[in-house]
């Protein structure tokens, strides 16, 4: 039998969850993880003019950016499957870049701010 704990044990619908599901999932999931400080959503990349994805992108998988404290060292593969089991879809956290963020993000959640 699978572990339901993983992501990669539950089959996944194409079609990403809505963006309220996504606060939804990520305040919830914010109030279990006092260690960070800001979540951030990070929308997904668009089709080119071409009609063909962007190279590495998986449109349907949720991106969520986290901004730990500066005394934690969250586990972000912990954090991506818990947000995945809370919206049944597929879904990632990474850290936070800082000035080096390649795209803008929303922040969706302030913990402590």
């Amino acid at each position: 039998m699978a572990d339901p704990s993983t992501a990669e044990a539950r089959p996944r619908c194409a079609r990403p969850p809505r963006i309220l599901d996504v606060v939804a999932a990520v305040k919830s999931l914010a109030q279990a993880h006092p260690e960070i400080s800001a979540w951030w959503y990070a929308p997904a990349l668009r089709l080119r003019l071409a009609g063909e994805l962007p190279v590495g992108v998986e449109p349907t998988r949720v991106e969520v950016v986290a901004e730990r404290r500066p005394d934690a060292d969250p586990d972000y593969a912990c954090l991506g499957r818990e947000l995945a089991a809370r919206l049944d879809a597929d879904a990632i956290v990474r850290a936070h870049r800082g000035a080096r963020e390649e795209r803008h993000l929303f922040r969706v959640a302030s913990v402590g701010r």
